[in-house]
């Protein structure tokens, strides 16, 4: 995963990048983005439980909480990571309010790379759901698409042009 994840930073100075990650969780992906020169980071998560953790560990990055499905993100990104969180979106509205709001803040010529994206789209469970790419892609017309296979689902980036 960190791998394909470095691939699709790939062209992108992250030493001078603005990044959002939605979803930051553990920090396991914030830890990759200091490690690869990330400067500038803010982490939003549904859930503020693991915010002191994070803020003593990596004391040069910001944190909030933030429920991107019904609040707005402050700021504008070069670059927004988006990993394991699609999948707990279950509802095509709510699909469709994140993905303005990651579009509100997403530079021009920015980035977003989301992933899981499975061939299906199906809801699961009452708290999972999987989203295909033409269903990804149905929100976000005149961007330029990428995907790369990543195990037995996809890693796409999103470009903003």
């Amino acid at each position: 995963m960190a791998a394909a994840l470095k691939s699709r930073c790939a062209g992108i100075d992250l030493g001078k990048a603005s990044l959002l990650e939605i979803g930051c969780g553990t920090g396991y992906y914030t830890g990759l983005m200091r490690e690869w020169g990330v400067k500038k980071y803010v982490g939003v998560d549904i859930t503020d439980v693991l915010f002191d953790r994070l803020e003593a560990e990596f004391p040069e990055y910001k944190f909030r909480k933030t429920d991107i499905t019904s609040e707005k993100i402050m700021g504008n990104y070069d670059l927004i990571l988006m990993i394991d969180v699609v999948i707990h979106i279950v509802t095509e509205a709510k699909l469709a309010r994140a993905m303005e709001n990651v579009k509100e803040c997403l530079k021009k010529d920015g980035i977003l790379i989301l992933s899981p994206v499975f061939e299906k789209g199906e809801k699961l469970l009452f708290y999972n759901r999987t989203w295909s790419l033409d269903e990804i892609s149905s929100c976000f017309p005149g961007y330029e698409m990428r995907k790369e296979k990543v195990l037995e689902y996809s890693m796409v980036s999103i470009r903003r042009k």
